[in-house]
């Protein structure tokens, strides 16, 4: 994209990383991801959430987690992203973690998983 002299942002990045994640090429999602944090876009709820979903259908939890606390202002769709992420694993315990793990959080962060987080399974 740069070649062709593009400007590349923090909503190209996401929108890259769903393409990556929905084809299944977690090498390529982990170079963007490496290009993202070279162009310090690692802390943008945007790219983060699309990493988030990214890592978490690669089963890759503790990734998806590390990104998630990068993120320095999280909304409903970060909130929303982590939880159904680790639903969509399969593991109940996996899911219970992420549940856990959001309720610590939830006493520092201004935004709190919405109401519709609890029906994401």
């Amino acid at each position: 994209m740069k070649g062709y002299g593009l400007v590349v942002d923090q909503y190209t990045f996401g929108s890259i990383l769903k393409g990556v994640a929905f084809v299944a090429l977690l090498d390529l999602g982990q170079q963007v991801h490496s290009i993202i944090v070279k162009m310090g876009y690692e802390n943008n709820v945007f790219s983060g959430s699309a990493h988030l979903d990214m890592y978490a259908k690669y089963n890759r939890v503790e990734d998806a987690y590390a990104v998630f606390q990068c993120i320095p202002e999280h909304n409903s769709i970060s909130w929303n992203t982590l939880i159904a992420g680790n639903d969509g694993i399969g593991s109940s315990e996996c899911f219970l973690q992420a549940t856990l793990f959001a309720s610590q959080l939830v006493f520092d962060d201004p935004v709190h998983p919405s109401p519709a987080s609890s029906s994401l399974s």
